[in-house]
């Protein structure tokens, strides 16, 4: 009876924190996630500068802040924020150290499967749905366990797109 006891806890165990693991990627496919067909891979490429960017989304950022040390290079498009961080790369090659989806117009591609704000999340295939402690659910992508950069999805009580947020927190 213990040895069934014990089974039932670590399966229990083991389902939970199944649960609560990301979706994984390799480094290759999280790298070609694409916003408006522009992988992320492409994004990094160009070091946060404007007219990089704007040739990218044939579109003008309607607010800049530009560290004039090149610590931080951050840009607001209509539904679209980016930053990029000279303090987690160099100031010679910022990297990407966040951005935020918020509107359709911005739409994501992973895996070949596009989504944007009010997509249903099941358009993106089988993915795990996390229920977060502080409320509501997510799905989040990496590519590795010890990575700190990671895609989220961030879904509403109908289980639609509400915000994808990409972050560099190192």
């Amino acid at each position: 009876m213990k040895k069934i006891i014990v089974i039932i806890l670590l399966s229990l165990f083991g389902t939970i924190n199944a649960q609560m693991k990301p979706t994984m990627l390799s480094e290759i496919d999280f790298n070609e996630i694409k916003i408006q067909n522009q992988s992320i891979y492409t994004l990094q490429a160009t070091k946060g500068d404007r007219t990089k960017l704007i040739n990218l989304f044939n579109t003008t950022p309607v607010e800049s802040n530009i560290d004039p040390d090149g610590e931080f290079l951050n840009y607001k498009f209509d539904g679209f924020k980016i930053g990029f961080s000279g303090l987690i790369g160099t100031k010679e090659k910022p990297v990407i150290s966040r951005f935020e989806i918020t509107k359709p117009f911005w739409k994501v591609t992973i895996l070949g499967k596009t989504v944007s704000i009010g997509s249903h999340y099941s358009d993106l295939g089988n993915n795990v749905v996390i229920n977060q402690e502080i409320g509501g659910k997510v799905i989040l992508y990496k590519y590795c366990d010890g990575c700190n950069n990671f895609l989220s999805i961030e879904l509403d009580s109908n289980d639609k797109v509400k915000r994808i947020v990409f972050v560099e927190p190192t």
